[in-house]
């Protein structure tokens, strides 16, 4: 009875069926290292059962794209390694009931769970991000509210703990593949020289960079995205590059893993990979950084780039003041412990029109800080522009600095599309810029290139569409963090053919996730004497996590 009364009332655990929420939260899925640079991640593998009957599809995954070196691994059982991958299920989570039974409302961001629209049978797991008695705008990939009897809409700004939980990797120099830097392949992250500035030293293949910074010039160390093609790599394989190949930097975009897993119905690994290099640009970043500083004398600066704009945080080395500023103009100061020699933990992240700095793991706060986070008015221009091509930037001036473990992260796109599925979230096509160029349904990789190289060809940017949703009363807004995979409120209509969305109405809403308390087992059974008898034992405690 207990157990029934704690059951109904207070929590309860539900398995993740999908990947609508990865990377937050994993849905049926392959995990394994990539052969080449050895990173661990996930690829999506629900279709390989009808999540209605449980039976098996025999659309089995074949092939996914590493998220650091791109390379697209084999995954059947004739791929290279003669190796067999595994299909997991999806994270095991518990849900805190009494959040919503017990009077709480529910919270925008919250990640919840709630009976699906059409089907109260069935339960769905999504991020609440539309409250009762608003509208909401989703436009260049943020969301945007508009409070009922307001006029102007105004974006939604996560706080810090949910901007750290939503960021998706986009590289981490950690794994840079020396094979690629070898064939001739461009370092990802390289000196830039201004005038009269000293040059950053590359040291440990390029994993780890040192510079003695002039006092009267910065030195800037730049990062460029060039992950390679499916056809880079059939190139690289056969050996060097040619002298003299040039390779253009691109806009990060959001691709995601993930989504990555090519089955039978989806064609070749290189008509998979095609689309999974995301077709949208993503301009919110966030950069992570191990800093070692030699003397208390000089700055440190961390720069990140969005439309044209630069948006930096200087920090004074003698006594540790940090300042954020957009293009010059100074927003806030701050005092931090990076003050003096020592080494340090630093992330700078532009998401939602808002600036963070943390460091060694904690947020600064700014005088004006909300939410851990420094807001600044929503700029009017949202169109790349050729600094876009160099999005993040380590500089130093009058210091001596060294810094390794550069990671690049991004926040997620929530893509613009309402039912009938609409993707990409564009109104007009690159065609209407370069008429020698298909239409986004017959894209090829080297178009697709040009759309993220090619600032001639970025006024199609300037045709991102907005969508809009409106609740009601008691009606709430539900998006997964995986937006480019996620069966979410964009997509469900109405049952009375009205083409309205079907929202989440508060009775649905059963409560929110709280924590992964079962992710899927160690690949390797351990088996444990329990009194005499032996138990096979799979606790995997590295992934065991709360739910941001």
């Amino acid at each position: 009875m207990l157990a029934f009364l704690f059951r109904t009332f207070e929590a309860e655990g539900f398995e993740i069926p999908t990947g609508s929420m990865a990377p937050t939260l994993m849905g049926m899925h392959k995990d394994f290292e990539c052969p080449q640079c050895g990173y661990a991640y996930q690829v999506g593998a629900s279709h390989e059962v009808d999540l209605e009957t449980g039976r098996q599809t025999g659309d089995l995954i074949k092939s996914a794209t590493c998220p650091m070196c791109r390379f697209p691994t084999r995954l059947d059982q004739d791929n290279p390694l003669g190796r067999s991958y595994r299909t997991y299920s999806g994270d095991r989570i518990q849900a805190a009931k009494f959040t919503y039974y017990g009077g709480q409302e529910a919270q925008r961001w919250d990640v919840t769970l709630f009976k699906y629209p059409h089907g109260a049978e069935t339960n769905y797991i999504k991020r609440l991000v539309g409250l009762p008695n608003e509208t909401l705008s989703v436009w260049h990939g943020d969301l945007y509210v508009r409070p009922q009897g307001e006029s102007a809409f105004k974006i939604s700004r996560k706080p810090a703990e949910k901007v750290r939980a939503t960021l998706q990797e986009v590289y981490d120099n950690d794994y840079l593949l020396e094979k690629l830097i070898e064939r001739g392949w461009p370092l990802r992250w390289q000196s830039r020289e201004t005038a009269g500035g000293a040059a950053w030293q590359a040291e440990d293949q390029g994993r780890r960079f040192s510079v003695t910074a002039k006092a009267d010039a910065a030195s800037w160390l730049a990062y460029e995205h060039t992950p390679p093609s499916w056809n880079d790599w059939q190139a690289l394989e056969q050996g060097p590059l040619p002298a003299g190949t040039s390779v253009s930097p691109q806009l990060v975009t959001d691709f995601c893993a993930y989504n990555t897993g090519a089955t039978t119905a989806t064609g070749p690994p290189k008509k998979q990979a095609l689309f999974a290099q995301g077709l949208h640009w993503v301009g919110d970043l966030a950069i992570d950084f191990t800093c070692d500083v030699a003397a208390d004398t000089g700055k440190l600066l961390i720069d990140l780039v969005e439309a044209g704009r630069h948006y930096q945080c200087a920090i004074e080395l003698s006594s540790g003041e940090a300042s954020l500023s957009i293009d010059g103009q100074v927003l806030g100061k701050a005092h931090t412990p990076v003050q003096g020699s020592g080494e340090y933990e630093l992330s700078f992240a532009n998401v939602d029109d808002q600036l963070f700095l943390w460091v060694d793991g904690d947020v600064i706060e700014f005088p004006e800080s909300v939410g851990g986070g420094l807001p600044y008015p929503t700029p009017s221009a949202a169109r790349p522009q050729p600094d876009d091509l160099r999005p993040a930037r380590i500089g130093a001036q009058g210091a001596k600095v060294d810094v390794r473990h550069l990671r690049l992260r991004r926040d997620i796109y929530y893509i613009a599309c309402r039912a009938p599925r609409q993707f990409p979230d564009y109104s007009i096509s690159i065609d209407d810029y370069d008429p020698n160029c298909p239409l986004f349904s017959q894209l090829d990789e080297q178009h697709i290139r040009r759309m993220m190289s090619d600032p001639n060809v970025w006024g199609f940017f300037d045709g991102r569409r907005p969508v809009e949703f409106v609740m009601g009363a008691n009606q709430f807004l539900m998006f997964g963090d995986n937006s480019s995979a996620s069966m979410d409120s964009r997509l469900w209509l109405r049952s009375d053919n009205s083409g309205d969305p079907a929202l989440v109405d508060r009775s649905l809403l059963i409560g929110k996730a709280m924590f992964v308390y079962w992710p899927h087992a160690w690949e390797t059974p351990v088996s444990i004497d329990v009194v005499g008898y032996p138990v096979p034992f799979y606790p995997n405690f590295r992934k065991f996590r709360l739910v941001r």
